[in-house]
């Protein structure tokens, strides 16, 4: 088998180095590693409060409890989306209040 290493940069990091002020949403699908992002992304969800959207099946507890011990007020609600391949998802939306 073979492997390739990947470069991967963090959201705050890509922020950082492109100049980019004003990021209004934040979508992802990365099969189970949603929580390592969000910890990356701390420094933008706290400057810019992006609305996040993203699967919660994977880590269904421990995403939300991450959200809650960063302070922000928020509003949060799931909802199920049928995918066209197989079974459905649940989707976690979160707005914070500035």
């Amino acid at each position: 088998m073979n492997s390739r290493e990947i470069k991967t940069i963090s959201i705050d990091d890509y922020v950082i180095e492109n100049g980019i002020e004003n990021i209004g949403l934040i979508k992802f699908d990365i099969e189970s590693g949603e929580l390592e992002t969000l910890k990356g992304a701390i420094k933008t969800i706290k400057n810019q409060k992006p609305i996040l959207a993203m699967p919660i099946y994977h880590l269904e507890s421990e995403i939300p409890n991450f959200l809650e011990n960063l302070g922000i007020s928020m509003k949060y609600s799931l909802k199920w989306t049928e995918k066209l391949i197989w079974g459905f998802d649940c989707v976690l939306f979160v707005k914070f209040e500035s």
